[in-house]
This record gives structure tokens, sequence and C-alpha cells, in this order.
């Protein structure tokens, strides 16, 4: 009998164990589907810039640094990633040289949407030498339009596009997103633009 009762006990200390649950929601590092199914393509910054291959340039301590980056999401076209950038080059602590360069990474959808996620994104790629005077016309517009002051606007939807526009000067690092579209920041993309010579149908800016 007392046996009896043991086996009994056991049994219900195991039947009343807790299980573990199944994990809800998305991966880490993925995002929900919309309501239409597709992906909203929001990472965790440093998973984002992985798969981009950038730099965070939150941690760029070089003073002398200036870059313009602008990870532009389109809803009907494929994404585009703009920098505008300069590469001071020193020689024991003495500044020897500066170039400044243009770059267009555009995502290739084809590739990317049935490519691992673990893979970091496949872009088309062109990179452009400007000059030292391009660039400072693009600190100078950036400056005129206060780019400093402009707060983000944006907001959830699913149609239409997203400007992320990140600025580092002078030691100084500003992040404002839109898809209002925010006036100063689709200036500023439209200027980076042309210094990548990324020539878009009037139809694909929005």
């Amino acid at each position: 009998m007392k046996k009896l009762l043991v086996m009994l006990s056991i049994l219900l200390a195991i039947g009343c164990k807790n299980e573990p649950k199944e994990a809800v929601g998305p991966p880490i590092g993925q995002s929900p589907t919309s309501e239409n199914g597709t992906s909203k393509d929001v990472l965790p910054p440093e998973e984002w810039l992985r798969k981009h291959y950038e730099e965070n340039l939150r941690e760029v301590s070089d003073t002398g640094r200036v870059v313009f980056r602008l990870n532009w999401r389109r809803a009907h076209h494929p994404g585009i990633l703009l920098r505008v950038e300069n590469f001071p080059i020193y020689i024991e602590d003495t500044l020897f040289h500066v170039e400044q360069y243009a770059v267009s990474k555009v995502y290739l959808d084809d590739v990317n949407d049935y490519a691992s996620s673990e893979r970091p994104y496949l872009f088309e790629q062109r990179n452009y030498k400007i000059s030292a005077e391009e660039l400072e016309r693009l600190k100078a517009l950036a400056n005129e339009l206060n780019i400093w002051e402009e707060k983000s606007d944006r907001e959830e939807i699913i149609d239409g596009s997203n400007w992320e526009l990140e600025i580092l000067m002078n030691g100084k690092y500003h992040l404002v997103t839109s898809n209002s579209v925010n006036p100063a920041i689709k200036r500023i993309g439209k200027e980076m633009m042309a210094l990548a010579r990324l020539n878009l149908p009037k139809e694909e800016i929005y």
C-alpha cells in the first residue's frame, strides 16, 4: 500500500510539473510581419551595421571625420544606402592627406530575398571620389537647413518610404528620420544622390 501511495505521489508530481512555454514572437533580429505578410525589415543597430557592412558612427573618435549616411527604405523599389564622407590620413599625429568619397549601395532584392538571414546583404555598390569643395557644400547645406535641430517625425506606415539620415561632423553626431518626408532631409538626400551620381526617375523619389 505504501509503495502504491509513493508511486501515485511521483506520478502526480510529474503531471503537475510546469511544461516549458513555446517562444512567442519573431526570432531575435527579425521583426513581425505586417498585415500584408511582408517584413518590416527593422533590425537592432548592431545587426543592421553588420549586414550592411557599415561602421558605427557613434563610436568614431576622429574629430576630423565627416560622414553623411542616408538609409532610404522604399516600399515599391529597392532600398538604397548613400554615404558621403572623408578619410583624413595622419602621419605621426599630423594631418597628411584627406580624400572624399560618395558611395551608393542599391539593395539587390532578388538575391537577398532568398539568401540566408545570417548573411550580410548584397548591394550594387558604386564609389566616386569627390572634391573637398563638394563635401564643404554639403556641410554648408546641412548648417543652412539647421539639420542639427530637426526632430524625427517617422510614423509606422506600410506604404511610402523611410529616410534615415545620420551626420557626423566636428565630433558631433545627429540622427533624424522621416517618412513625411521632412524637406530638410529630402534636400540633403537629393544632394547626396547627385554626389554619388545616382540618377533616379522622379517617381522613384518619395
